[in-house]
């Protein structure tokens, strides 16, 4: 190869080389992102995405300069630069955040990284060689080349740009102060917050995507006559990101020692709505010494899925989707300037705006996915718990439950009368579970029962825990 050929030949396979991992992280990302991470976080994955995307419209700009017949070396220069940049960059990512990387990771890192340095030392001696032509007059091929170079830069910054506001948006979590306090779990960051006091205590777990904000105005009003406790699963809330695969086994374990480094260890009755319901019953599985009693309000149940019309499983599949589309669009930031609807409005206005707030991270959209995905583990654990025997039980449902998600969801008709009936047979079976319990029933209140009839849920608990006291 002559030497005044070399700049093209290596721009020629720095396009090659950028294009194929442009194309791998665009359409990999989530596997690219298990590969080279320890753990995953939210805003890795947008960062893959964008950044693969920005290394294709480079590839771009790499292919028309190498076939450029008018080529000169101070057309060379950016991208050595471009390359040099990005070898800097590894380098000091490795050495500042080393740890988040895992050793593959590190070594694909590095491995890229010398590829590229080796493209820009060819560059460099290619560039020196390229002999100067005469410029004519432009053609319409030379204008289109110009401007697809232009094109090219135009999609690598807005690239940039965009994946800047989506690991922004991914990253960030809510910003409100915390209610309560942070609790260092393994290798998350875990919120909770406690209020009241007296005997039992009561520890709230939310909905499959709620954290305790959903449950403040319950916990203000019955904090009045024992101690509440709320606490937000990872990725949701105040809590950081999820760090490991959600299993029943790992997030009773996060809830045990989040009580035991909070103090909060004897005389708890665990009180679990919808998806919380699994929870509660988990953890009164494994620690049944620490729990005088369950509360549960309005709660998900192990045959749910079979029972139910089959169009309440279609619709959970649509919400699942749903989640996904608007996780994409929040790689872009884009859910910043969207008006988000919320079914089930919190009870005040500050209480709304944090929610929202929420709702335009990645993070509540990939831990809610997580927890959707994670619900048949849950419930094949759950049916290996078995009877409560004599624990005091305490099941509160609601009357019209099913029209939280009835009628005509995403193109599916769900049933109303049916699905309300079918409901109510598994919240009676619930309250079978032992022999001790009690069953109260909001006749108007829908699924959200703790924002529908909130003084309802107050006075239950309130006088379920003076019982246990």
């Amino acid at each position: 190869m002559s030497q005044s050929n070399l700049a093209r030949k290596t721009l020629g396979a720095n396009a090659a080389f950028s294009t194929f991992c442009g194309f791998g992280m665009v359409f990999g990302a989530s596997t690219v992102v298990n590969t080279i991470f320890v753990s995953q976080t939210p805003w890795q994955t947008p960062l893959i995405i964008f950044l693969g995307f920005a290394l294709v419209f480079f590839a771009a700009n790499l292919i028309l300069l190498a076939t450029d017949p008018q080529l000169v070396p101070k057309h060379i220069h950016p991208v050595i630069i471009a390359d040099i940049g990005w070898v800097v960059a590894s380098i000091f990512i490795l050495i500042v955040w080393g740890e988040m990387f895992s050793f593959f990771g590190k070594s694909i890192i590095i491995a890229i990284s010398i590829i590229i340095l080796l493209f820009a030392y060819g560059q460099h001696i290619g560039g020196k060689h390229v002999k100067e032509v005469e410029f004519h007059a432009k053609t319409p091929s030379q204008y289109l080349r110009q401007a697809g170079v232009v094109f090219t830069n135009i999609g690598f910054v807005v690239s940039v740009i965009i994946g800047g506001f989506g690991i922004f948006t991914a990253a960030n979590q809510t910003s409100a102060p915390p209610l309560g306090d942070m609790y260092k779990i393994g290798d998350q960051s875990l919120h909770m917050v406690c209020k009241g006091i007296g005997s039992p205590t009561l520890v709230v777990d939310a909905g499959v995507s709620d954290w305790s904000l959903h449950w403040a105005l319950i916990q203000d009003e019955v904090a009045k006559t024992t101690r509440v406790c709320s606490y937000d699963r990872a990725g949701l809330g105040w809590s950081g990101p999820i760090k490991a695969p959600l299993t029943p086994s790992s997030m009773v374990e996060d809830l045990h020692e989040l009580l035991q480094q909070s103090g909060e260890v004897e005389n708890l009755v665990l009180v679990g709505h919808s998806f919380g319901g699994y929870m509660a019953r988990l953890y009164q599985n494994q620690y049944p010494e620490n729990v005088l009693g369950l509360a549960l309000v309005e709660a998900s149940h192990e045959d749910q899925w079979e029972v139910m019309p089959e169009a309440v499983s279609q619709m959970a599949q649509e919400v699942v989707g749903m989640m996904k589309m608007a996780k994409a669009i929040s790689y872009t930031g884009g859910l910043q300037y969207m008006d988000i609807p919320i079914t089930d409005p919190l009870p005040t206005p500050e209480h709304q705006e944090i929610m929202l707030d929420a709702m335009r991270t990645t993070q509540f959209y990939d831990s809610t996915i997580q927890h959707f995905e994670a619900v048949p583990a849950f419930v094949e654990a759950v049916r290996e718990t078995g009877s409560l025997d004599k624990l005091p039980l305490l099941v509160i449902s609601a009357g019209k439950s099913a029209q939280s998600y009835c009628g005509l969801q995403f193109g599916i008709d769900v049933p109303c009368t049916q699905t309300q009936v079918s409901w109510d047979e598994l919240q009676f079976d619930l309250a079978k579970l032992s022999s001790n319990s009690q069953h109260l029933i909001s006749p108007d209140a829908r699924h959200y029962i703790q924002l529908d009839d909130p003084e309802f849920v107050i006075s239950s608990l309130a006088n379920f825990a003076l019982r246990l006291r």
